[in-house]
This record gives structure tokens, sequence and C-alpha cells, in this order.
């Protein structure tokens, strides 16, 4: 895993401007990965399969075309479920805010 500096660990735990948001199939809207990260563990699973299946992975582009942040889009692109996902989503987090403090 390329080593992440402070300044990246702020942009990618960082909101997006609203026009960059993520609109979730149910309504729901993430504007950070920390929102994707509570989103995900809400989510129904067929909203899930609806953004992420076999064609496509939305949350995946999202996180790689607006957060920026290609390392949590490539581990979220193999999440089977919405459970591994958001736990991805969560180490990750978690990894960053080790970095910005």
């Amino acid at each position: 895993m390329p080593k992440v500096t402070k300044s990246e660990a702020l942009h990618f735990l960082s909101r997006t401007r609203p026009e960059f948001a993520f609109w979730c199939r149910d309504g729901k809207i993430f504007s950070d990965i920390a929102e994707l990260n509570a989103g995900l563990k809400a989510i129904h699973p067929r909203t899930f399969i609806y953004h992420a299946n076999a064609q496509k992975n939305d949350f995946s582009k999202w996180v790689a075309e607006v957060i920026k942040d290609k390392t949590l889009a490539s581990e979220l692109k193999r999440a089977k479920n919405k459970i591994e996902a958001a736990k991805k989503v969560g180490a990750r987090i978690a990894y960053l805010n080790r970095i910005v403090k």
C-alpha cells in the first residue's frame, strides 16, 4: 500500500462539494467517506447490489474519481457485499485518521 502524506489523508477525509456528492439509489447522499461508511452499514443489500455488481461499482468509481483515493477504490472493487465494503472503508478511515493526528 502506498504511503499517504498528511495532506493526502486530510484530502481523502474531507467533504466534497455538493455537486460531487454520491447520490445513492435509495435517496441517501454521501459527501465524504465517513458518510459512505455509515451508509454502507445501513444500506439495503439490493441497493448495494444496484451500485456494486459484475457490471459496475459506483462506490469504487466515486472514491477514485471524486475522493481521489485509488487505494480505497481498489479495495471497494473487491468487496463482495455491503458488510465487507463498510469494513474496508472503516479501516481506511482509521488508517487516515492515524496519519492526520
